[in-house]
């Protein structure tokens, strides 16, 4: 099942999708979830994908909009900040990030020659 779920990635991305979500992938592909995630992090692991989390705003309002993107789960603040969208200050939580992927170039490479 792994080398199947790495083949529809393969193809997703030689389709020119960039931004590879656990969910989007389960839903498409009626996939479990746990696994596409495993997968998408063992080829992070392995240098084809890079990790990228994005902050959804929690403040007052809790309109859970995007705000802002990190390539290092270190890099989100512990202390409150302000949403650059709405404007709400609010404590960044772990609950509050989305992961996904984005291809390297190595790996958009190899698999562009793989058709």
């Amino acid at each position: 099942m792994a080398s199947q779920v790495r083949a529809l990635i393969d193809q997703e991305v030689r389709h020119g999708t960039r931004d590879l979500r656990a969910s989007y992938l389960s839903n498409k592909y009626h996939l479990r979830s746990p696994l596409v995630q495993r997968i998408l992090s063992d080829l992070a692991a392995e240098g084809a994908l890079e990790p990228r989390y994005v902050l959804l705003c929690s403040g007052p309002n809790q309109r859970f909009d995007p705000d802002r993107e990190f390539k290092d789960l270190r890099e989100i603040p512990h202390y409150p900040i302000t949403c650059t969208r709405c404007g709400d200050e609010y404590l960044p939580s772990e609950e509050n990030v989305l992961v996904h992927f984005v291809p390297t170039e190595s790996y958009l490479d190899a698999v562009s020659h793989e058709q």
